[in-house]
């Protein structure tokens, strides 16, 4: 049987942004976690990392992000990205969403 592993927010990031796929190379060896909260973390920062890269900046006001976004901003990266992300949930086992989840992700890391 092989050993959990809890996959974080950077985790995802780095495969999704980074293009780190020696990241999940590493990872094979394990049943890979995940919960809701990290899913939609790691959307939101999708969404704001490709908007941020289609203007050509580092910063701005999560307001102008929001603009931007709903203008359609970077939406076809935003697409390909939420598509890996969706590619890479379905491989994940996703802890269900309810009061002992917490409790659940830190069993999974202790080991």
């Amino acid at each position: 049987m092989k050993e959990k592993c809890f996959v974080d927010t950077t985790v995802i990031l780095k495969v999704i942004l980074e293009k780190r796929i020696d990241v999940l190379e590493e990872l094979s060896r394990y049943t890979l976690h995940t919960s809701v909260n990290v899913l939609e973390e790691s959307a939101f920062k999708i969404v704001v990392s490709s908007v941020l890269e289609a203007l050509k900046v580092e910063k701005v006001n999560i307001y102008k992000i929001k603009e931007k976004f709903e203008k359609g901003v970077g939406i076809d990266l935003i697409s390909k990205r939420l598509h890996v992300l969706n590619y890479l949930k379905s491989r994940l086992i996703v802890i269900p969403l309810n009061d002992k989840i917490f409790e659940f992700s830190k069993e999974i890391i202790k080991k």
